[in-house]
């Protein structure tokens, strides 16, 4: 998909020489130009900004990959987050973010699902309501036709990036997030406002609380 978005990773570093080790590896391993990734450095902490069409977890692992304990902050202009792990089935877990897309209609939808069948069809959609006190069960019907497929590798993880162009972030807060399979709704959350680009210095959500550093781990749970 060639529409790039804009992504903030925290990295907590031990000097200079650790940005351009991260550069390296961005230009490298997601074969991004130079000109795609900038920093600002303050202290034992960085923000690396990168536009780029990889998934944000490609990108987070890349820069972990380096020795480095990194947390994503920032996503476009605006942005949500949906981190599923209520539901009827405890192993699927998940991460999925939503972004505007800067001077144009419509979002892009980045995750990341761990626990899912190995190698089968499986679907990320977004639903009316976000009522997950039982669970799956009460969140109405799929909002404005937005479902995509995903398929899990061997591994029974998948990713998805994806535009849809019927969407705006603000019409999807409080809504909820679920994943399925043909037959079932497996794992859902709800969908909360996150922080754009330079937005975050102190929290990663206001509906968590979590500083940011927590809510690295957090969200390393849900995955592993």
């Amino acid at each position: 998909m060639s529409e790039t978005t804009k992504v903030e990773f925290a990295v907590k570093i031990k000097g200079s020489e650790c940005v351009e080790k991260i550069k390296n590896k961005l230009i490298d391993h997601a074969k991004l130009s130079e000109s795609s990734i900038n920093s600002v450095i303050d202290d034992n902490e960085a923000r690396i900004i990168v536009d780029s069409n990889k998934p944000w977890v490609e990108l987070h692992e890349i820069i972990e990959s380096c020795g480095l304990n990194s947390a994503l902050v920032g996503f476009s202009d605006q942005s949500a987050v949906g981190i599923i792990d209520k539901g009827n089935t405890t192993d699927v877990k998940g991460v999925i973010r939503f972004c505007s897309i800067p001077n144009k209609k419509g979002i892009v939808i980045d995750g990341v699902v761990d626990g899912l069948a190995k190698s089968k069809d499986h679907f990320v959609s977004v639903y009316e309501y976000g009522d997950i006190s039982n669970g799956c069960e009460n969140l109405g019907e799929i909002y404005n036709n937005a479902t995509y497929n995903i398929k899990s590798n061997d591994d029974g993880r998948s990713t998805i990036r994806t535009i849809d162009n019927n969407l705006s972030i603000p019409e999807l807060i409080g809504r909820g997030v679920c994943i399925s399979n043909s037959n079932e709704k497996l794992a859902c959350g709800i969908i909360s406002r996150s922080a754009g680009i330079f937005q975050n210095y102190k929290r990663i959500c206001v509906c968590s609380g979590k500083v940011l550093w927590d809510e690295r781990d957090l969200q390393n749970m849900v995955r592993s």
